[in-house]
Protein backbone atom coordinates (compact mmCIF):
# COMPACT_ATOMS: atom_id res chain seq x y z
CA UNK A 1 0.00 0.00 0.00
CA UNK A 2 2.84 2.40 0.84
CA UNK A 3 4.57 1.58 -2.48
CA UNK A 4 1.31 2.31 -4.31
CA UNK A 5 1.00 5.72 -2.60
CA UNK A 6 4.62 6.59 -3.43
CA UNK A 7 4.08 5.59 -7.06
CA UNK A 8 0.88 7.63 -7.30
CA UNK A 9 2.60 10.70 -5.84
CA UNK A 10 5.55 10.32 -8.22
CA UNK A 11 3.22 9.92 -11.20
CA UNK A 12 1.23 13.05 -10.25
CA UNK A 13 4.46 15.04 -9.89
CA UNK A 14 5.72 13.79 -13.25
CA UNK A 15 2.49 14.80 -14.94
CA UNK A 16 2.61 18.23 -13.34
CA UNK A 17 6.19 18.74 -14.49
CA UNK A 18 5.31 17.53 -17.98
CA UNK A 19 2.67 20.23 -18.19
CA UNK A 20 5.08 22.82 -16.81
CA UNK A 21 6.58 23.77 -20.15
CA UNK A 22 4.43 25.93 -22.39
CA UNK A 23 3.09 24.60 -25.69
CA UNK A 24 1.51 26.35 -28.65
CA UNK A 25 -1.99 26.79 -30.01
CA UNK A 26 -2.95 28.34 -33.32
CA UNK A 27 -5.81 30.36 -31.82
CA UNK A 28 -5.75 33.75 -30.14
CA UNK A 29 -6.36 32.56 -26.57
CA UNK A 30 -4.78 29.89 -24.35
CA UNK A 31 -6.26 26.41 -24.66
CA UNK A 32 -6.56 24.27 -21.55
CA UNK A 33 -6.85 20.49 -21.71
CA UNK A 34 -7.92 18.25 -18.85
CA UNK A 35 -11.23 17.83 -17.06
CA UNK A 36 -12.29 19.00 -13.61
CA UNK A 37 -10.11 17.28 -10.94
CA UNK A 38 -7.45 16.53 -13.58
CA UNK A 39 -4.09 18.31 -13.90
CA UNK A 40 -4.57 21.00 -16.55
CA UNK A 41 -2.20 21.50 -19.46
CA UNK A 42 -2.05 24.93 -21.11
CA UNK A 43 -1.17 25.72 -24.72
CA UNK A 44 -0.42 29.39 -25.40
CA UNK A 45 -1.08 31.34 -28.59
CA UNK A 46 1.75 32.90 -30.57
CA UNK A 47 0.66 36.33 -29.37
CA UNK A 48 1.33 38.86 -26.64
CA UNK A 49 -0.47 38.49 -23.36
CA UNK A 50 -3.61 40.61 -22.99
CA UNK A 51 -3.23 43.84 -21.03
CA UNK A 52 -6.49 43.39 -19.13
CA UNK A 53 -7.65 40.70 -16.73
CA UNK A 54 -9.67 37.97 -18.43
CA UNK A 55 -11.85 35.32 -16.78
CA UNK A 56 -13.09 32.26 -18.67
CA UNK A 57 -15.32 29.45 -17.42
CA UNK A 58 -13.68 26.38 -18.93
CA UNK A 59 -16.29 23.93 -17.67
CA UNK A 60 -19.46 24.55 -15.72
CA UNK A 61 -20.52 22.80 -12.56
CA UNK A 62 -22.23 19.44 -12.85
CA UNK A 63 -24.23 20.21 -9.72
CA UNK A 64 -27.96 20.75 -10.13
CA UNK A 65 -28.02 24.09 -8.30
CA UNK A 66 -24.40 25.12 -7.71
CA UNK A 67 -23.62 27.78 -5.16
CA UNK A 68 -22.36 31.09 -6.53
CA UNK A 69 -19.07 32.31 -5.10
CA UNK A 70 -19.24 35.59 -3.18
CA UNK A 71 -16.42 38.09 -2.74
CA UNK A 72 -16.02 37.27 0.97
CA UNK A 73 -16.13 33.48 0.66
CA UNK A 74 -13.70 30.91 1.98
CA UNK A 75 -12.95 28.48 -0.87
CA UNK A 76 -11.54 24.99 -1.15
CA UNK A 77 -9.76 24.83 -4.49
CA UNK A 78 -7.26 23.04 -6.69
CA UNK A 79 -5.21 25.26 -8.94
CA UNK A 80 -2.32 25.52 -11.35
CA UNK A 81 -0.42 28.77 -11.90
CA UNK A 82 1.73 29.34 -14.98
CA UNK A 83 3.63 32.27 -16.44
CA UNK A 84 2.24 33.40 -19.80
CA UNK A 85 4.14 31.34 -22.40
CA UNK A 86 6.40 30.16 -19.59
CA UNK A 87 6.66 27.58 -16.84
CA UNK A 88 4.31 26.35 -14.13
CA UNK A 89 5.26 28.13 -10.92
CA UNK A 90 2.76 26.58 -8.52
CA UNK A 91 0.21 23.78 -8.43
CA UNK A 92 -1.91 22.04 -5.81
CA UNK A 93 -2.79 19.09 -8.03
CA UNK A 94 0.32 17.15 -7.01
CA UNK A 95 -0.35 17.71 -3.29
CA UNK A 96 -2.23 15.28 -1.05
CA UNK A 97 -5.15 17.67 -0.49
CA UNK A 98 -6.64 20.83 -2.03
CA UNK A 99 -5.99 24.24 -0.48
CA UNK A 100 -8.02 26.94 1.24
CA UNK A 101 -8.30 30.44 -0.21
CA UNK A 102 -9.97 33.33 1.58
CA UNK A 103 -11.04 35.57 -1.30
CA UNK A 104 -11.00 38.91 0.57
CA UNK A 105 -7.52 38.20 1.94
CA UNK A 106 -5.87 36.54 -1.05
CA UNK A 107 -2.51 38.03 -2.01
CA UNK A 108 -3.10 38.14 -5.78
CA UNK A 109 -5.87 40.69 -6.45
CA UNK A 110 -6.78 39.16 -9.81
CA UNK A 111 -7.90 35.93 -8.15
CA UNK A 112 -10.75 37.79 -6.48
CA UNK A 113 -12.46 37.65 -9.86
CA UNK A 114 -13.49 34.11 -8.95
CA UNK A 115 -16.48 35.81 -7.33
CA UNK A 116 -19.46 35.15 -9.55
CA UNK A 117 -18.30 31.69 -10.62
CA UNK A 118 -19.92 28.60 -9.09
CA UNK A 119 -18.83 25.66 -6.99
CA UNK A 120 -17.91 22.92 -9.44
CA UNK A 121 -16.66 25.31 -12.14
CA UNK A 122 -13.20 25.16 -13.69
CA UNK A 123 -12.08 28.74 -14.26
CA UNK A 124 -9.16 30.22 -16.19
CA UNK A 125 -7.89 33.65 -15.13
CA UNK A 126 -5.37 35.56 -17.21
CA UNK A 127 -3.92 38.13 -14.81
CA UNK A 128 -1.72 41.06 -15.86
CA UNK A 129 1.22 42.07 -13.68
CA UNK A 130 -0.54 44.99 -12.03
CA UNK A 131 -3.04 42.54 -10.50
CA UNK A 132 -0.51 39.79 -9.84
CA UNK A 133 3.16 40.14 -8.84
CA UNK A 134 3.73 43.62 -10.26
CA UNK A 135 6.89 45.19 -11.58
CA UNK A 136 9.18 43.09 -9.39
CA UNK A 137 7.77 39.66 -10.17
CA UNK A 138 8.66 36.87 -7.74
CA UNK A 139 12.14 35.46 -8.09
CA UNK A 140 11.50 32.63 -5.63
CA UNK A 141 8.61 31.35 -7.75
CA UNK A 142 10.38 32.03 -11.04
CA UNK A 143 7.98 34.79 -12.11
CA UNK A 144 9.74 37.49 -14.19
CA UNK A 145 9.23 41.20 -13.75
CA UNK A 146 5.99 42.58 -15.22
CA UNK A 147 4.83 39.05 -16.03
CA UNK A 148 1.28 38.11 -16.97
CA UNK A 149 0.29 34.90 -15.23
CA UNK A 150 -2.48 32.42 -15.83
CA UNK A 151 -4.38 30.37 -13.26
CA UNK A 152 -6.64 27.39 -13.82
CA UNK A 153 -8.80 26.90 -10.74
CA UNK A 154 -11.20 24.11 -9.79
CA UNK A 155 -13.68 25.44 -7.21
CA UNK A 156 -14.45 22.47 -4.96
CA UNK A 157 -16.37 24.02 -2.06
CA UNK A 158 -17.28 27.46 -0.72
CA UNK A 159 -18.60 28.82 2.55
CA UNK A 160 -19.72 32.35 3.36
CA UNK A 161 -19.05 33.73 6.86
CA UNK A 162 -22.39 35.56 6.99
CA UNK A 163 -24.92 33.27 5.34
CA UNK A 164 -23.40 30.11 6.81
CA UNK A 165 -23.84 31.33 10.38
CA UNK A 166 -27.40 32.42 9.65
CA UNK A 167 -28.35 29.02 8.24
CA UNK A 168 -27.07 26.91 11.14
CA UNK A 169 -29.78 25.63 13.52
CA UNK A 170 -29.33 26.63 17.15
CA UNK A 171 -27.08 24.27 19.08
CA UNK A 172 -28.32 22.49 22.20
CA UNK A 173 -26.44 23.53 25.37
CA UNK A 174 -24.93 20.67 27.34
CA UNK A 175 -26.76 19.75 30.52
CA UNK A 176 -24.95 19.63 32.83
CA UNK A 177 -22.59 22.26 31.50
CA UNK A 178 -18.87 21.40 31.45
CA UNK A 179 -16.71 22.48 34.35
CA UNK A 180 -14.58 25.41 33.25
CA UNK A 181 -12.02 27.61 35.02
CA UNK A 182 -13.72 30.67 33.52
CA UNK A 183 -17.20 31.95 32.77
CA UNK A 184 -18.72 31.91 29.26
CA UNK A 185 -21.72 33.89 28.06
CA UNK A 186 -23.37 34.81 24.75
CA UNK A 187 -25.32 38.02 24.19
CA UNK A 188 -28.60 38.36 22.27
CA UNK A 189 -26.71 38.43 18.95
CA UNK A 190 -24.81 35.28 19.85
CA UNK A 191 -21.48 37.03 20.42
CA UNK A 192 -19.40 35.24 23.07
CA UNK A 193 -17.66 36.66 26.10
CA UNK A 194 -15.28 35.17 28.64
CA UNK A 195 -14.75 36.09 32.28
CA UNK A 196 -11.51 34.79 33.77
CA UNK A 197 -11.20 35.15 37.56
CA UNK A 198 -8.11 37.16 38.60
CA UNK A 199 -6.84 34.29 40.74
CA UNK A 200 -7.45 31.56 38.13
CA UNK A 201 -4.42 29.30 37.62
CA UNK A 202 -3.02 29.21 34.14
CA UNK A 203 -3.72 25.85 32.48
CA UNK A 204 -0.94 23.29 32.11
CA UNK A 205 -2.64 21.13 29.48
CA UNK A 206 -4.77 21.67 26.40
CA UNK A 207 -8.47 21.18 27.13
CA UNK A 208 -11.39 20.92 24.68
CA UNK A 209 -14.96 21.29 25.99
CA UNK A 210 -18.22 21.18 24.07
CA UNK A 211 -20.54 23.95 25.23
CA UNK A 212 -23.48 23.17 22.95
CA UNK A 213 -24.08 20.33 20.52
CA UNK A 214 -24.71 21.13 16.86
CA UNK A 215 -27.12 19.33 14.55
CA UNK A 216 -25.34 19.54 11.19
CA UNK A 217 -22.92 17.30 9.30
CA UNK A 218 -20.44 15.30 11.34
CA UNK A 219 -16.72 16.05 11.17
CA UNK A 220 -14.80 13.08 9.76
CA UNK A 221 -11.11 12.32 10.36
CA UNK A 222 -8.95 14.40 8.03
CA UNK A 223 -11.77 16.78 7.16
CA UNK A 224 -11.21 20.54 7.10
CA UNK A 225 -13.11 22.21 9.94
CA UNK A 226 -14.26 25.78 9.30
CA UNK A 227 -15.10 27.84 12.39
CA UNK A 228 -15.75 31.34 13.59
CA UNK A 229 -13.94 32.03 16.83
CA UNK A 230 -12.95 34.54 19.47
CA UNK A 231 -9.74 34.06 21.44
CA UNK A 232 -8.93 35.73 24.76
CA UNK A 233 -5.72 36.37 26.63
CA UNK A 234 -5.60 35.08 30.20
CA UNK A 235 -6.26 38.60 31.46
CA UNK A 236 -9.61 38.53 29.65
CA UNK A 237 -8.70 40.88 26.79
CA UNK A 238 -9.53 39.84 23.21
CA UNK A 239 -6.54 38.35 21.42
CA UNK A 240 -8.17 37.68 18.04
CA UNK A 241 -11.71 38.30 16.83
CA UNK A 242 -12.89 36.00 14.04
CA UNK A 243 -16.48 36.13 15.25
CA UNK A 244 -17.79 39.66 14.82
CA UNK A 245 -15.46 40.51 11.91
CA UNK A 246 -17.04 37.95 9.55
CA UNK A 247 -13.76 36.07 9.20
CA UNK A 248 -13.36 32.31 9.32
CA UNK A 249 -10.67 30.04 10.70
CA UNK A 250 -9.92 26.51 9.56
CA UNK A 251 -7.89 23.48 10.51
CA UNK A 252 -7.63 19.80 9.65
CA UNK A 253 -9.24 17.31 12.02
CA UNK A 254 -6.29 15.01 12.62
CA UNK A 255 -5.88 12.37 15.34
CA UNK A 256 -3.76 14.73 17.44
CA UNK A 257 -4.37 16.11 20.91
CA UNK A 258 -5.23 19.58 19.64
CA UNK A 259 -7.41 18.81 16.63
CA UNK A 260 -8.57 15.25 17.16
CA UNK A 261 -11.31 16.48 19.49
CA UNK A 262 -13.14 17.86 16.45
CA UNK A 263 -13.63 14.41 14.96
CA UNK A 264 -17.24 13.32 15.56
CA UNK A 265 -18.45 16.82 16.38
CA UNK A 266 -21.19 18.34 14.24
CA UNK A 267 -21.61 21.58 12.35
CA UNK A 268 -23.16 24.11 14.71
CA UNK A 269 -21.28 22.84 17.77
CA UNK A 270 -19.95 25.54 20.09
CA UNK A 271 -16.77 24.74 21.98
CA UNK A 272 -14.14 26.14 24.32
CA UNK A 273 -10.44 25.40 24.05
CA UNK A 274 -8.13 26.19 26.95
CA UNK A 275 -4.64 26.65 25.52
CA UNK A 276 -1.55 26.50 27.75
CA UNK A 277 1.63 28.46 27.15
CA UNK A 278 3.37 25.26 26.10
CA UNK A 279 1.05 25.03 23.05
CA UNK A 280 2.94 27.88 21.40
CA UNK A 281 1.11 30.92 22.77
CA UNK A 282 3.04 33.60 24.67
CA UNK A 283 0.46 33.33 27.45
CA UNK A 284 -2.39 30.98 28.21
CA UNK A 285 -5.52 31.63 26.16
CA UNK A 286 -9.15 30.70 25.88
CA UNK A 287 -10.69 30.19 22.46
CA UNK A 288 -14.45 30.05 21.95
CA UNK A 289 -15.57 28.71 18.60
CA UNK A 290 -18.50 27.52 16.54
CA UNK A 291 -18.15 24.97 13.73
CA UNK A 292 -19.57 26.60 10.60
CA UNK A 293 -18.80 23.99 7.95
CA UNK A 294 -16.74 20.93 7.19
CA UNK A 295 -15.01 20.20 3.90
CA UNK A 296 -14.33 16.57 2.94
CA UNK A 297 -10.73 15.33 3.16
CA UNK A 298 -10.73 14.24 -0.51
CA UNK A 299 -11.11 15.97 -3.86
CA UNK A 300 -14.43 14.30 -4.64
Amino acid sequence: MRLRRVFATALALALALASGCSSRTTGEAPVVSGAFHQIPSIAFPNAKAPSNLQTTILSRSAQEDPREVSSDDLLLVDYLGQVWDGDVFDSSFNRPTPVIWSLPDIGIPGLRQLAGAHVGDRVMLTIPADQAYGEDGNERLGIPKNATILYVVDILHAVNPVSATQDIPAATPLDPAPELAFGVSFDAQGTPDVTIPPNADRPMTLKFDVLAEGHGDEVNPGAIVVSRSMSYNWDGSVAKDLWTTNKLDYLTAEPLEATGAFVGQKVGTRYAMTIPVSAGARDARVLLGEIIATFPPTRQ
